[in-house]
């Protein structure tokens, strides 16, 4: 079983990526063995009408039953709350995602607050993104990384939250907020070599917080998958990573403070 959970669908605005469509993704699922693919699409993510964006590639997507489905939010655009309500009722998805150096919006923002309780009362997983893709694949459009210390504040302040910090790098960076917080998950899409660079970061992260994520099709899947299977690490330890942390965090309560 391996769950990946930083995959994106749609239209990449700022260059063509080859081999990116529904039917790369069924292929590459298929022969990497990943049972469980959690996207969103980039027109939820760049155009005005995420939500609509949302609903468009659900209907796109209903047929691939190993693609789990959640919506990019924007809490700084009016009405969003209201709207992704809707999505909520009608969708069902366990989860939604946050970029904040993409909106124009920080972690420390009040309408952030408004949106971690609509994500606790529905039982939500706030899927938070430090970044992307490198700044120069953003043609005409500087964004940065997330700055780390939004992320240690945003991760103290909603200390019982579920929460997923992907693309961060280095992941140690929230080492000690994964070890305190009791449902704080970070993903490895952007862990990148030398040898032995997964065998090291379970030295430093809890192994039972890491998730596997591939931030495909900005990157190839396998550059992150090979790692952690090509690795010296346990199978045991493989399995948490590749799966069962995943399945460990959708399952547990969520409690805001």
């Amino acid at each position: 079983m391996i769950t990946d959970v930083a995959g994106w669908v749609g239209t990449y605005p700022f260059r063509a990526i080859p081999h990116s469509s529904l039917l790369d993704l069924r292929t590459q699922a298929a022969t990497l063995n990943i049972s469980r693919f959690v996207v969103s699409s980039f027109e939820g993510l760049f155009n005005e009408n995420n939500l609509d964006a949302y609903e468009r590639w659900h209907d796109a997507l209903s047929d691939m039953t190993f693609i789990e489905h959640w919506p990019v939010v924007n809490p700084a655009m009016p009405g969003q709350l209201r709207g992704l309500e809707r999505i909520v009722d009608r969708y069902r998805p366990r989860g939604i995602r946050l970029l904040p150096n993409y909106h124009g919006y920080t972690l420390r923002d009040g309408v952030v607050d408004e949106l971690m309780a609509f994500a606790d009362e529905h039982q939500l997983v706030v899927q938070v993104f430090a970044m992307i893709a490198d700044p120069r694949w953003h043609f005409m459009l500087k964004v940065p990384a997330l700055d780390p210390e939004q992320l240690d504040h945003f991760t103290s302040r909603h200390f019982n939250a579920r929460i997923i910090v992907s693309g961060l790098q280095p992941v140690t960076r929230l080492a000690d907020r994964a070890r305190q917080c009791p449902h704080l998950y970070l993903d490895v899409s952007r862990v990148r070599g030398p040898v032995f660079a997964m065998e090291k970061l379970v030295r430093d992260v809890p192994v039972d917080k890491l998730l596997f994520g591939s931030l495909w099709p900005i990157q190839i899947i396998e550059a992150t998958l090979w790692q952690i299977t090509w690795s010296d690490l346990p199978s045991h330890t493989q399995s948490l990573i590749l799966n069962t942390g995943f399945e460990v965090l959708m399952g547990a309560p969520s409690r805001e403070t």
